[in-house]
């Protein structure tokens, strides 16, 4: 029995030492009465140096070291982390469990060091003691320290960034927000954090159009690793408004594994409306650069344009190419009688009912003065006609600008592979004015020569 009873208090003793946090047995006055291999390592004393110290002697709070006095004498003693734990331990007999910043006093000098302290009631021989556990975490608080300088460094470059910052996990919560994100989007960092805020913010492609959580660039970043990059994404501002931005998203990783996305955001709406500006101003110019001023019909340089360049597909395919010209009969009379305004106005409306009565397909433009060009792709002659013909019958039964009577002369032909958009054009003009010699308002055809 006492042989088995040696084993066990051995097996416990060597328990307790293989325990890596310091593990001591005090009284009231924080007097050591045990310590385990750990402590005594830790506090670079032996056994017999240990026990029955006071325990201020060996391990004393930040305050304590401060004021002069013993353990339990110096005023700042009435704040010591250590002390206050034992005496609340064996007042209350409950455990305790504090973090605190101490002094580890050694021979060769105080250290500052972070410990966790756990005090538990202990009971032996009819006297009260107090399990006195201490951790030391220095290297965790130091590694939270730098955790937190460094994430400070970044809030402060972050913070000088004219683009809105967010971080979100692998799962997409967020866990970084920098101060011009929550300018963009009226969210302040704690609102969301730990949130996943896909729904919250990011709106799509469109400004009206709902992104899945499958499609967004930076939830396919944090899974997959990939970096995206989207000229135009919408973004959700808190009061519902949303906005155009361009996304840059790319992977945040952690002892080499994706630890989530980085996405780096702009607000292009000036942008966007600059765009939206000049594309309408270069539209306006190039309308004004092809278009009749007056009657809204393409102009000559641009049909001419055109022209040539139906005129070389005709020779590379053969393809059929008419072309009608026309003009207004006596339209000299109108301007002298009515008034250059009146003449405008009936070129205006002849050009309106033109227009409405072609094809898509064909390009209809002013030639100059009261002619007029109709330019008829993968059109033959026979259709060219009923056309011209049918043009021919609206302009005469139409009243312009209210009580003129207006008719028209036209001349018609067709590309041959030969042609060139001179003789092409020469031979709609002798068609014209075959129909001018032959009595005005009527269609004349003039073929290619053979």
């Amino acid at each position: 029995m006492t042989n088995e009873l040696i084993k066990r208090a051995d097996f416990l003793h060597e328990l307790l030492n293989a325990v890596p946090s310091l593990l001591l047995i005090v009284d009231s006055d924080v007097r050591i009465h045990h310590a385990n291999a750990a402590a005594m390592r830790e506090l670079g004393s032996g056994n017999g140096a240990v026990l029955m110290r006071r325990g201020g002697e060996v391990l004393h709070c930040v305050h304590a070291s401060e004021a002069p006095g013993g353990c339990g004498a110096a005023m700042a003693c009435r704040e010591c982390v250590l002390r206050n734990s034992v005496v609340e331990t064996m007042k209350e007999q409950r455990i305790c469990r504090v973090c605190t910043k101490l002094d580890l006093v050694t021979g060769d000098g105080a250290t500052p060091v972070y410990f966790t302290v756990t005090t538990s009631p202990l009971a032996y021989g009819g006297n009260p003691y107090v399990l006195l556990v201490i951790e030391n975490i220095t290297d965790l608080k130091r590694s939270e320290e730098a955790l937190r300088a460094g994430e400070a460094r970044l809030r402060n470059i972050t913070s000088m960034l004219g683009e809105g910052v967010y971080v979100v996990d692998r799962d997409g919560r967020l866990t970084f927000m920098n101060p011009e994100a929550e300018k963009l989007l009226g969210w302040k960092e704690a609102e969301l954090l730990g949130k996943n805020v896909h729904d919250l913010i990011h709106a799509g492609k469109t400004a009206g159009s709902a992104l899945s959580a499958s499609d967004c660039v930076v939830l396919k970043t944090a899974s997959t690793g990939a970096a995206y990059r989207a000229e135009e994404e919408f973004f959700i501002r808190k009061d519902g408004a949303r906005f155009p931005a361009a996304l840059v998203s790319t992977p945040l990783r952690e002892d080499g594994k994706i630890a989530g996305a980085v996405a780096v955001f702009r607000d292009t709406t000036e942008l966007t409306r600059a765009a939206a500006e000049w594309k309408h101003l270069n539209e306006l110019l190039e309308r004004r650069a092809t278009t009749d001023a007056l009657t809204g019909v393409c102009n000559r340089l641009k049909f001419s344009e055109l022209l040539d360049q139906a005129v070389r597909e005709v020779r590379r395919y053969n393809h059929p190419l008419s072309l009608i010209m026309f003009d207004i009969d006596h339209f000299k009379v109108i301007n002298d009688q009515a008034g250059h305004q009146a003449g405008d106005c009936v070129l205006r409306e002849l050009a309106r009912l033109v227009r409405e009565n072609v094809r898509a397909a064909d390009v209809f433009a002013r030639w100059g003065g009261e002619e007029f060009m109709i330019l008829s792709p993968h059109t033959g002659l026979e259709e060219t006609r009923q056309l011209a013909e049918k043009l021919q019958a609206l302009i005469e039964s139409s009243r312009f600008h209210g009580r003129h009577r207006v008719t028209c002369s036209f001349g018609i032909t067709q590309c041959t592979e030969q042609d060139t958009v001179e003789s092409f054009t020469d031979r709609a003009d002798r068609a014209m004015y075959r129909a001018k010699a032959g009595g005005r308002n009527r269609v004349e055809v003039v073929d290619a020569e053979p």
